[in-house]
């Protein structure tokens, strides 16, 4: 399965799939759980960046908070928008397809319960022509391009700015090196483990420069091969997160990246964020936090889609001097 998201100042789109339950990690990195035989980790990252599951988002609509912080001349400004996601029953294979995201709450203006119900009804016609084969699916730049079933994000620099902004767990491995794979036991389910570094000899592209500058823990599910959470930090500083309790070792972190496992077993996104507020000045000084929330994952059929939407909050202005995270960290 192809996904691909982007933040922009104007539009917003995205392709996703579905939470049924959270599945949260608490993970003991330096404990070995059993000595079997040695485990090559290329060929572990070869199969957890195959998509096993391809097509698996078709059927699901979802709800996702984005929220950015970045620094202002009095404490911090923060963003909020809430948007719903209805994906068709049938996703083109072999590329990445981008579906529009309906705003449904956004902190800097007010938005009118009709405008979002007239805008759902569009999107929903819209798939049902998709289905019905009246017309065609869009056709996407990125065709065959691997990013192993797991959902790539893209902040705008109109919306982040100073500098375009991309997650892509493929191309973290692509752009690492990684050492000490370890087995661990987490909630019953048995995971390797992995450590990465920068790869000196890669250079990232400039929407992922972050890669060269942040090392931290990839945890892999074993039996399913997908990769379950990732933590990042700056360069130098995973020894000494190691030592940290959960909750400050996810507060500290650049990059974060977690999932759920639906009954289907299927892995979903929980959380995801890049965190620059308090970088070191390798992250060229761009003072933002971006977060993404992905909750209420169902699957429904195209011709019991409502169209109906609850009152919508009035827009506020927000500022912030400390911001809680509400998910539990990887490890």
């Amino acid at each position: 399965m192809r996904a691909q998201m982007s933040i922009m100042k104007s539009e917003q789109r995205v392709s996703i799939f579905r939470i049924a339950g959270i599945f949260a990690f608490a993970i003991c990195l330096p404990t070995l759980i059993s000595a079997q035989a040695p485990l090559v980790i290329d060929d572990l990252i070869r199969e957890v960046s195959v998509d096993r599951h391809e097509g698996a988002f078709a059927g699901y609509s979802y709800e996702m908070e984005f929220v950015m912080r970045r620094s202002a001349l009095f404490g911090t400004s923060k963003l909020r928008r809430k948007y719903e996601v209805i994906l068709p029953s049938v996703l083109p294979k072999n590329r990445l397809y981008t579906h529009p995201l309906l705003l449904t709450y956004d902190s800097s203006r007010n938005i009118h319960s009709a405008d979002i119900s007239d805008e759902k009804r569009r999107i929903v016609k819209k798939l049902e022509q998709m289905e019905n084969g009246e017309i065609e699916y869009p056709d996407e730049d990125d065709v065959n391009k691997n990013q192993g079933g797991y959902v790539t994000l893209r902040a705008d620099k109109n919306t982040v700015g100073k500098q375009s902004l991309r997650i892509d767990l493929v191309e973290l491995l692509n752009n690492a090196v990684l050492t000490e794979p370890r087995e661990v036991t987490v909630n019953g389910r048995k995971m390797i483990s992995v450590e990465f570094r920068p790869n000196k000899d890669v250079t990232p592209a400039a929407d992922l420069f972050y890669l060269a500058h942040i090392e931290g823990v990839i945890l892999i599910d074993l039996a399913d091969r997908r990769i379950a959470a990732v933590e990042g930090f700056p360069v130098g500083k995973l020894e000494e997160m190691k030592q940290k309790p959960p909750a400050e070792r996810e507060l500290s972190s650049s990059f974060f990246y977690l999932q759920t496992r639906l009954p289907e077993g299927f892995w979903f996104p929980q959380k995801i964020k890049l965190d620059f507020l308090d970088a070191p000045p390798e992250f060229k000084d761009l003072e933002v936090a971006i977060e993404f929330f992905f909750s209420e994952y169902k699957r429904f059929d195209v011709q019991v889609r409502s169209v109906t939407v609850d009152a919508v909050e009035e827009a506020e202005t927000e500022k912030v001097k400390e911001v809680a995270t509400d998910s539990k960290p990887p490890y």
